[in-house]
């Protein structure tokens, strides 16, 4: 999840930024617009941006090749009926097709001429109405209108004292939920264009610098001009100066950009003195949603989606996110050479006053006062040269006593006591009359029901209680030798204290102390309103200790969803405690036993908290402190978020090469816009990517997914957005995708991808049908081969019966010959 830095002030909106150091391609941001699958556009002087609120998708200008997009410089973006983004640039609008991603160049006619050109003026603005047709605003070409059934857009002249122009400069657009459409045109005021005509006719002239212009909820439109900001009332006709304080300084030099926004506040950028906001129907006078860091620099728009989020585009810092949908924590830092901002950014303990003043210990800079009604801090620090000062600017604890007197406790420099509404302190001392050793470490401040006042020291730590009538601190037991982390009285007025690995139980009348191994450092003591007895551990989370059997009853740690086991405070409101970590904030039911988690990208001053940092206000809401200020939140106002998060396939490769419509044969569906099925080769790779389209807290979305006929169970991936497969076998399946909430509460919807691998080679049709062949000609071959050996056996047989029927005759003929005497002798 791309992690963004939220900063606010005392008077300021809660804000974030998106710069190049997140991976815009430009921090000059002129265009910003949502399209209808929810991802976020941003066209800067270097390029066009696709946002999925985690990464930047960036298209640029590519010499020589004209399916890129026109030209660097981008004014205005917009979609159409079909889903394809149109981008008005420095030379021309480029309409981008997501499914080929490629650029197509828009195309004109003009009013004399019915051949075919490509546009190539500077694109000032490009709109849509409900019907589908485009409009696009020029500076110095005109204006164009595409409707939705023509292939070219069309010029239109505009028409002033019989004259007919076809050269001017659009300065904005505007089209109302009745689709009429509004021109101002420099030079001559504000038009409306005639749909049925196709002729651009006045309403009204005015002077000759115009900016912008913005339809208010009484329909009326508020125009900024050179002597101001106008309002004209559509009903009426009639014409008038929106009556703003300070309305001579917000003249058309100056305000560049507005916005009227769903709680019918303007919103004003301007040149050079940041960004304004006025409520329209109420005081009618303007302020700064942020200050300082927007000074001297150009407010080029402002964007609202959907949900009322606010994107704000600026020359300099890139793009300002106002979120009215992020977590209601509203968190303060320290301002560097600021004296009356908070003294230090590492908060560490909290104190109420009677007056509500919220007095505010930090770890090095002394106490800082915060005065929440005129918003400013009074700074209390150690000095040497006065002895009623502040006895050290290393704050552990402040606390209160019965007589309304303010006691601060130091690590390192005792206790200093305020007395009750005077500004005169006293510095006490918490010596050890037995060791004669000053334990100048405090750590707990604590009264009792019984009005005793009670301080834990560190490092050679002894617990001391003040001794009104001495008026100083004594040793309450030298044999009690501990370093008391936590200090907290229950409901029957038992007194306990934790140290680095025990939960002890003190009897203060006898003495006795019954202690209870936990094992861990015990930080934080409560019990709730149901009387459940909670120990908040460093190391160990959190326990549910009985006190009757001195045994724990349950254990929570991260296994169970607490956001880490190091539990250094605890705030308990309705049911639920609150917890500080060094790694997050938990909120835990007491009754359902479940966490809900909160991080610095919620609106947290930072991940990590200090031990001891955390007070419930009289007004209901919780501070805590820690390492960069402080955050304050009322607990009724984080409920559950409920809404519904788009789900995006936001690439698809094979082999790692990117899937386009134009890759023959693989895509096999789509609709609306996105492709649902694919078609796959065997043995090649395939790897899909998808996210979550929520931009308040995308860090806080998990995801998981599931093939079909291939997975076993669900792929929980964690905040991990690519599944990727290898080796898939031949077959239809369907990949599943789903994601939660920020609050991790999974959604129904799933974004499903159809998928069919291919068989293998040796498994297609032609395969087959080569197998096919060749088992026949095997079988030709065989059938002959049979053949002919038979025949050549037959030749055999014949041959070998003749060489018999011939011996047999030799053998007849030899039968009948006579047969003579041998005679050896010769006559």
């Amino acid at each position: 999840m791309l992690v963004h830095n939220v900063s606010y002030s005392l008077e300021e909106l809660p804000y974030t930024t998106l710069g190049i150091e997140k991976g815009l391609s430009n921090n000059s941001v002129r265009a910003i617009f949502k399209d209808s699958n929810g991802f976020m556009w941003f066209g800067t002087h270097d390029g066009l941006n696709r946002y999925d609120g985690y990464d930047f998708l960036i298209f640029r200008s590519i010499l020589g090749d004209q399916s890129s997009l026109p030209h660097n410089y981008i004014y205005s973006i917009n979609e159409d009926k079909d889903q394809n983004i149109w981008v008005g640039t420095g030379q021309g609008v480029g309409i981008y097709n997501p499914l080929s991603n490629k650029f197509s160049a828009l195309q004109g006619i003009r009013w004399n001429d019915p051949k075919p050109f490509i546009l190539k003026a500077q694109i000032q603005k490009i709109l849509a109405d409900n019907r589908g047709d485009m409009y696009i605003g020029t500076n110095g070409s005109g204006f164009y209108v595409k409707r939705s059934d023509r292939k070219y857009a069309e010029q239109i002249l505009l028409e002033k004292d019989g004259a007919k122009i076809p050269h001017f400069s659009v300065s904005d657009i505007l089209v109302t939920p009745k689709n009429e459409i509004y021109l101002l045109i420099e030079g001559f005021g504000l038009f409306a264009f005639n749909r049925a005509t196709k002729t651009i006719q006045l309403v009204v002239h005015l002077p000759s610098f115009l900016s912008c212009m913005a339809l208010d909820h009484k329909n009326g439109i508020i125009i900024s001009t050179r002597n101001g900001l106008r309002r004209l009332n559509l009903n009426s006709g009639k014409l008038e100066m929106l009556s703003i304080i300070d309305n001579a300084k917000l003249s058309a030099d100056i305000v560049i950009s507005m916005h009227i926004d769903s709680s019918h506040q303007l919103w004003l950028g301007t040149k050079s003195s940041g960004l304004k906001i006025t409520r329209l129907m109420q005081d009618k006078k303007y302020w700064k949603p942020i200050d300082g860091f927007i000074e001297n620099q150009l407010i080029f728009t402002i964007y609202e989606d959907p949900t009322g989020r606010k994107w704000v585009g600026s020359s300099k810092e890139g793009i300002i996110i106002f979120d009215n949908r992020s977590r209601g924590f509203k968190s303060i830092s320290a301002t560097p050479h600021l004296e009356t901002g908070l003294a230090s950014n590492y908060v560490s303990s909290f104190y109420e006053d009677r007056n509500h003043k919220i007095w505010i210990g930090t770890d090095g800079g002394g106490v800082s006062i915060w005065d929440r009604k005129r918003n400013s801090f009074e700074n209390l620090k150690e000095n040497p040269n006065n002895s009623t000062s502040s006895s050290n600017n290393f704050i552990s604890c402040i606390k209160s006593d019965f007589l309304g007197d303010i006691w601060i406790a130091t690590y390192g420099g005792g206790i200093t006591r305020i007395i009750k509404d005077t500004k005169r302190s006293k510095r006490y001392k918490c010596l050890n009359p037995f060791t004669g050793f000053e334990n100048d470490n405090i750590w707990q401040l604590l009264e009792t029901h019984d009005k005793t006042f009670w301080a834990t020291t560190f490092s050679h730590g002894r617990l001391y209680y003040f001794d009104r009538q001495e008026d100083r601190f004594k040793v309450f037991d030298e044999e009690l030798k501990e370093n008391l982390l936590s200090l907290a009285e229950d409901r029957s007025h038992t007194l306990w204290a934790g140290n680095v690995s025990q939960l002890i139980k003190m009897n203060r009348d006898k003495k006795i102390y019954e202690y209870n191994e936990i094992g861990k450092p015990v930080r934080a003591i409560t019990e709730d309103l149901f009387g459940n007895f909670w120990i908040g551990t460093e190391g160990g989370g959190l326990i549910l200790f009985d006190r009757k059997r001195r045994k724990i009853i349950k254990q929570f740690s991260t296994a169970n969803g607490l956001c880490n086991n190091s539990i250094l405070a605890i705030v308990e409101d309705k049911g639920a405690l609150w917890l500080t970590t060094f790694s997050g904030l938990s909120r835990f039911d007491i009754k359902t036993q479940k966490f809900l988690n909160f991080y610095q990208e919620d609106g947290l001053q930072s991940n990590q908290f200090l031990d001891n940092s955390a007070l419930k206000l009289s007004s209901g809401e919780v501070i805590l402190g820690g390492l960069k200020g402080f955050s304050i939140f009322n607990p009724d106002s984080l409920r559950p978020r409920s809404a519904l998060v788009p789900v995006v396939i936001t690439g698809i490769r094979i082999n790692n090469e990117q899937v386009s419509s134009d890759d023959n044969g693989i895509v096999g569906g789509v609709k609306n816009g996105n492709i649902t099925k694919i078609i796959v080769p065997f043995g090649e790779s395939l790897s899909v990517d998808f996210a979550a389209l929520e931009y308040s807290l995308p860090g806080k979305i998990v995801y998981a997914y599931y093939l079909e006929g291939w997975d076993r169970t669900w792929n929980d991936s964690k905040n991990v957005r690519t599944a990727n497969y290898t080796k898939l076998t031949q077959g239809n399946y369907r990949l599943r995708i789903r994601a939660s909430n920020s609050d991790g509460v999974w959604q129904k919807e799933e974004k499903i991808l159809s998928i069919k691998i291919l068989p293998p080679w040796y498994f297609t049709v032609w395969a087959f049908t080569f197998y096919v062949i060749l088992i026949l000609a095997a079988g030709y071959l065989f059938i002959c081969y049979y053949k002919r050996q038979s025949f050549l056996k037959y030749q055999v047989e014949i041959a070998n019966a003749n060489v018999h029927r011939e011996k047999e005759i030799i053998e007849n003929k030899l039968s009948f010959l006579p047969i003579y005497p041998m005679n050896s002798e010769r006559p």
